[in-house]
């Protein structure tokens, strides 16, 4: 499949900070860049991009699983992400440092009658074979730990 190539379109919401996305037949709204309140009423792109590396490490580790005939009961993922800078991002007089994601935690919970040590083999495998994993992984301090 090399040379696949996704594609989305993003527009932005007249009268809104954010913007939407369109994804083959599918659209979801995005609010502003990022929020530090937890009130606010809308996803940020920050929280998109936290919550798209835990369902991508999730989602692997399931493929994994299944190739492999683990049967998993439950499993869930808990992401944390921190800026370089915030108040880079909030236009701090004098701020310094990159207002992109400097660290970003995720951690697996994992339920399973299956020996310890074929799960960890098949985590291994998913991050291994998980996009954005690597993709970020490359780029940020991304730690990823698997609980079983």
């Amino acid at each position: 499949m090399e040379g696949f190539k996704w594609k989305v379109r993003v527009t932005g919401s007249s009268g809104k900070e954010g913007a939407v996305v369109h994804v083959r037949q599918h659209r979801f709204e995005s609010g502003s860049a990022a929020s530090f309140d937890v009130e606010h009423p809308e996803v940020s792109a920050v929280e998109y991009a936290l919550g798209a590396v835990g369902a991508d490490v999730v989602a692997m580790l399931r493929a994994v699983c299944r190739e492999r005939r683990i049967a998993l009961d439950a499993v869930e993922a808990t992401v944390s992400g921190e800026l370089g800078s915030a108040e880079t991002y909030l236009n701090v007089v004098d701020a310094k440092g990159s207002p992109g994601l400097a660290r970003a935690e995720v951690t697996v919970f994992v339920s399973t009658m299956a020996a310890e040590p074929e799960v960890r083999e098949a985590w291994a495998e998913a991050l291994r074979r998980s996009p954005l994993a690597n993709t970020l992984g490359g780029i940020l301090n991304l730690e990823l730990r698997v609980d079983i």
